[in-house]
């Protein structure tokens, strides 16, 4: 019946069915008629059931138009768009005859619009970074257009942070997005001492369900105090920086938090100029790419693996601030080293930061019961002080065990990891328990 439906036949339906069956030979046949019905053409769209929500902005996800053929799958299209939104608890599309107009199918959308704010906390702990604790306040239609703002705040042993997120959809097109971000912080982990202020305002585009890009433009201010003792880095630094971060995400997987099969990947480019102090320019490139394959039909075993690479080119390591050197180690990078350490250390043990990354992701995640999943994995990766990843250097890696509960809302994650190239810097498990898979 679908491929009528997608074919210009809405009110296609069973109009008989035969059974026959065999005694001698015990088999059966069963053969069924099949009414197509007329083809038909998308007609007027009634939509109901709104209260707050403006009816323009539902508008602007129905993915037919008007007078064209009839095709169940952009029906199926428009109504998961909108699901996805998070504005509504229910959603149907249904066609009707319109009898003031032969050939065309009148479209009534029905929905129930969810409750639009919501609060919430939440914490979670590695052994690098220690316990934090978040609590939200969001609204997802403030002004009735889907506006979008989201105010937290977050209190850890190294991180005390404010931040607001504002997005206004459709702007200036459908499926085109204002977004606007602010965040004064406290950072303060094992390489370095950071006090900023961070504003970005900007645009992003969903070109399909699968492909978005952005664009926008940020001011920093920070103090930042390099821990690592090496000279002539030691010391702090004041700046201010100005930067166009922009980002294309491919994003082919069947589910954000716990994806089974498909795969993402990620540009990220980001050019900036430092003022005060030292006047840097650079430009920050990050790319990365994750798969995953499921090995049985119930999604009972899935091998996962990621690669990511990040460099910075245009400044020397000496004169760059130490929170803008690239990184590697922690939660959601090298999992058996901590927070910033997968890389070289100073002689006091900290680590220096570098030019360029690479991170390598791969394990299995194999369920035990519908809700307990078990995960080996094994995590590998380095800094670098140069623009490209020297691969002739030390790669530090490692092997964890993973255990997984499968909730409503994607898995809870508690993660054990241990490094197979120790120094004596290096704890000898880490531990991480958050929401959602590593990657």
């Amino acid at each position: 019946m679908a491929a009528f439906g997608d074919s210009g036949h809405p009110f296609a339906k069973v109009d008989n069915r035969k059974v026959e069956i065999d005694r001698g030979t015990q088999t059966m046949d069963v053969t069924y008629t099949v009414d197509p019905g007329p083809v038909m053409r998308f007609g007027p769209v009634t939509i109901s059931g709104l209260e707050r929500l403006n009816p323009a902005y539902v508008e602007g996800r129905v993915r037919w138009q008007g007078g064209e053929i009839y095709d169940a799958s952009k029906v199926e299209e428009t109504r998961r768009a909108l699901i996805e939104t998070g504005l509504f608890s229910t959603m149907q599309i249904t066609p009707a005859a319109d009898p003031e107009h032969p050939g065309e199918a009148r479209m009534t959308i029905e929905a129930t619009e969810r409750l639009h704010r919501s609060i919430g906390a939440g914490i979670a702990y590695n052994t690098s970074q220690g316990i934090g604790a978040r609590a939200f306040w969001e609204n997802r239609n403030l002004f009735g257009n889907a506006e979008y703002l989201r105010i937290a705040g977050e209190v850890g042993q190294q991180l005390d942070a404010f931040r607001a997120n504002f997005r206004r959809p459709d702007f200036l097109a459908v499926d085109q997005d204002f977004l606007a971000t602010a965040e004064v912080a406290n950072d303060t982990p094992v390489a370095y001492n950071s006090r900023r202020e961070i504003a970005t305002a900007g645009i992003e585009r969903r070109v399909d369900r699968w492909l978005t890009g952005g664009l926008s433009f940020l001011v920093e201010k920070a103090n930042v105090t390099q821990l690592a003792n090496v000279s002539p880095m030691t010391g702090t630094q004041r700046y201010e920086l100005v930067g166009l971060p922009g980002y294309v995400k491919l994003d082919q997987t069947n589910n954000l938090l716990n994806p089974t099969t498909g795969y993402r990947a990620q540009l990220n480019v980001t050019p900036a100029h430092t003022f005060s102090g030292s006047h840097l320019t650079f430009i920050t490139n990050l790319v990365s790419g994750s798969t995953y394959w499921t090995l049985n039909s119930e999604d009972r075993m899935v091998l996962a693996g990621k690669l990511a690479l990040g460099s910075l080119d245009g400044a020397p390591l000496s004169q760059l601030p130490s929170d803008q050197r690239i990184y590697a180690g922690g939660g959601g990078s090298v999992r058996p080293y901590g927070y910033l350490m997968a890389g070289p250390l100073a002689p006091n043990n900290k680590p220096i930061g570098g030019r360029s990354s690479l991170v390598l992701n791969l394990e299995s995640r194999i369920k035990i019961t519908e809700t307990i999943g078990v995960v080996p994995f094994l995590d590998a990766g380095s800094y670098y002080e140069n623009p490209l990843p020297q691969l002739s250097r030390t790669l530090l890696y490692g092997l964890g065990l993973g255990l997984r509960y499968y909730t409503a809302f994607g898995p809870l994650r508690l993660d054990l990891a241990t490094p197979l190239h120790k120094r004596s810097a290096d704890s000898p498990v880490q531990v991480y328990i958050s929401l959602g898979q590593a990657f």
